[in-house]
C-alpha cells in the first residue's frame, strides 16, 4: 500500500475487514487502539492521512463486545456504516461506480452469531433494501 499509494494518485482506501487483530477486539470508539494500530500507521502519510477509508468488518471484528464502535468512529476518513452498506464514487470521465460493503459473517450467522437465526442472504439483502435488477458482489 505504501508503494503505490506513494506513486499513484489515490482517491480513497477499500478496507476488506479484519481490520484490528486481537482477542479483545477494540472497546470503543476512545480506545487507543485506533491510534496505536491504525491511525499512528496510516495518517502519518501525507499520500494517505486525507483519504477516506471505507471498510466493512471481518470475522476478526466480532471479537469485540463493541461492534457498533466500528460505526461510530468518524475520525481521520474512518467510514463503516453497517454490516452490509454501499456507497458511490465518481470517476474522473464522471462515470459512477458503486461499492457494496458486505459483511457476510453477518449475512451467515445474523447479529447474533448464530446460524440458527439466519434468514438467509436474500431475506438480508430485501431488508437492506438491495433489490436492484443487477447486484455484483
Amino acid at each position: 500500500m505504501d508503494l503505490i499509494a506513494g506513486e499513484k494518485d489515490v482517491s480513497f482506501v477499500i478496507g476488506t475487514g479484519d481490520n484490528f487483530y486481537d482477542p479483545d477486539g477494540i472497546l470503543g470508539v476512545d480506545d487507543p487502539r485506533w491510534h496505536k494500530d491504525w491511525a499512528d500507521i496510516y495518517q502519518t502519510k501525507d499520500y494517505l492521512k486525507d483519504l477516506t477509508w471505507y471498510g466493512c468488518l471481518g470475522n476478526h471484528d466480532y471479537n469485540t463486545q463493541h461492534m457498533d464502535a466500528f460505526f461510530d468512529f468518524k475520525q481521520h476518513g474512518w467510514r463503516i456504516d453497517g454490516h452490509v452498506w454501499s456507497h458511490t464514487h465518481t470517476l474522473i470521465n464522471d462515470d459512477v461506480v458503486a461499492f457494496v460493503h458486505i459483511d457476510t459473517n453477518f449475512l451467515t450467522y445474523g447479529e447474533d452469531g448464530e446460524d440458527s437465526k439466519n434468514p438467509g442472504m436474500t431475506d438480508n439483502f430485501a431488508k437492506y433494501n438491495m433489490t436492484d435488477d443487477w447486484m455484483l458482489y
